[in-house]
């Protein structure tokens, strides 16, 4: 059983009982605060009789005795973990978004811990039976990396850190308009007073918070960025961004949530939570001294959000061009002219192919639209402008000097309308390109 005895300070005066201590007890609703009063487990010394109504004055002290929690032990289970390190001190997590950390009102199963008692076998007894191990949380609809003790000495140690501001904490985010580079956002963050679930930067009660802009990316309506904060507190960045105009997409809590989104992001309205991934964390190891550093990449979600990937793209293949190097033979040139050919005639949507072969040239006409994604995978590579050099064409390879053109949506091979392929070869990153939310993310990749 556990007592608390808060003291009335002036901003506070005037307020109803019931509403103060909704913000000032966590992981009680107005509800149950109300139901501690009427049966007896809250006291102000002023009054007579304590009721929920109750108006506060400066100065007044309030005693809430809270009743043990019976919540039952959490269950080890067998749920998909991945996990990014293990030794004898820590564990290091990469979190999967809809996962709660710890079992909690309505998430009694299915969290973070009932996999951590799966797949550890031991966790630091510091934070309890129902939240054995957790250093740090991060919210039900956030990813990323996570730092759990497993003895009480590793606990104490990585909690230190945490309070004196020596772990980094490092996120990426998607936000709506226009946020300039470096901005610092500095202010204070506590409970809501009119919404019990979300916190507010006008909370009068309220703790230090900054979060700091280290790097942004303008997509023309929304900006991707990476954020760092130093402090903790409940939904920082998600306050934070929110309290300067520009919440995190996908955060219904915080207006994140908007019916138009640009044409290239319609993948936004498949988004089921706030795009907010804890992408770094680095901190001191408890028992050897070394500094540790982890990542973890955007997960599937959040990509296919920044950007579809190239390979849906509809192609409308009027022309295509191969050119081989001098010295090759008229045969040959027919030969593997005919392999790219019969390799496109495999593709889905692709029609009949008429295939023209003069000494060193050769030109695969199409008259149908066929989706890139549905072409054999080197070719799929030789139109999307991909690094040929881990497959081996049909038509050729790199050695040979194979060159091939895409004229997209061009009925005139000379116009020069549709990208080149040099243009599009431009819009590709080189080696491991398949997906254009990698071209976002290539500043945000680290040497």
């Amino acid at each position: 059983m556990e007592t608390l005895t808060l003291t009335i300070s002036p901003d506070a005066e005037g307020e109803r009982l019931d509403r103060y201590l909704a913000g000032e007890v966590p992981h009680y609703s107005r509800s149950q605060i109300q139901r501690l009063i009427d049966e007896g487990h809250v006291v102000v010394p002023r009054v007579r009789v304590t009721k929920a109504n109750c108006v506060l004055r400066a100065g007044d002290t309030v005693q809430v005795t809270l009743p043990e929690a019976r919540a039952a032990r959490p269950e080890p289970q067998d749920l998909p973990l991945d996990i990014l390190f293990n030794d004898q001190d820590v564990v290091v997590v990469n979190k999967p978004a809809g996962m709660v950390v710890h079992p909690a009102a309505g998430n009694r199963d299915g969290t973070l811990v009932n996999a951590l008692l799966h797949h550890v076998r031991d966790l630091s007894a510091i934070g309890g039976e129902i939240r054995p191990g957790i250093v740090h949380r991060l919210d039900k609809g956030t990813s990323g990396v996570m730092v759990v003790a497993k003895n009480d000495a590793a606990h104490q140690e990585l909690s230190r850190q945490f309070h004196d501001r020596e772990v980094e904490k490092e996120y990426v985010a998607l936000v709506w308009g226009l946020v300039q580079q470096r901005k610092r956002i500095d202010a204070s963050i506590g409970r809501d007073p009119k919404h019990r679930q979300k916190m507010s930067t006008r909370a009068s009660r309220a703790r230090e918070a900054v979060t700091r802009v280290t790097w942004a990316r303008d997509l023309k309506g929304l900006t991707l960025l990476r954020v760092s904060i130093a402090t903790g507190r409940t939904h920082q960045i998600r306050v934070h961004l929110s309290a300067i105009g520009h919440p995190i997409v996908g955060d219904a809590l915080y207006g994140g949530v908007h019916r138009r989104v640009p044409g290239q992001f319609r993948a936004l309205q498949r988004l089921a939570r706030p795009f907010l991934h804890a992408e770094r964390l680095a901190f001191t190891h408890p028992r050897t001294g070394e500094r540790l550093t982890f990542t973890a990449p955007l997960p599937d979600d959040l990509l296919e959000v920044l950007m579809a990937d190239p390979r849906d793209a509809v192609l409308s293949l009027k022309q295509i061009s191969i050119s081989f190097p001098k010295g090759i033979s008229e045969a040959q040139a027919q030969a593997r002219a005919g392999e790219f050919a019969r390799a496109m005639q495999g593709a889905k949507g692709c029609g009949a192919v008429d295939q023209v072969a003069a000494g060193i040239g050769a030109t695969v006409v199409s008259n149908d639209q066929v989706r890139a994604r549905d072409l054999p995978g080197p070719l799929q590579s030789a139109v999307l402008g991909l690094s040929l050099g881990e497959t081996s064409p049909p038509f050729g390879s790199i050695e040979d000097g194979v060159r091939v053109l895409m004229m997209c949506g061009r009925d005139d091979p000379q116009s020069d309308s549709g990208p080149s392929f040099d243009q599009l070869m431009g819009q590709m990153e080189e080696d491991r390109i398949n997906k254009r939310a990698q071209i976002y993310l290539r500043d945000l990749r680290r040497d």
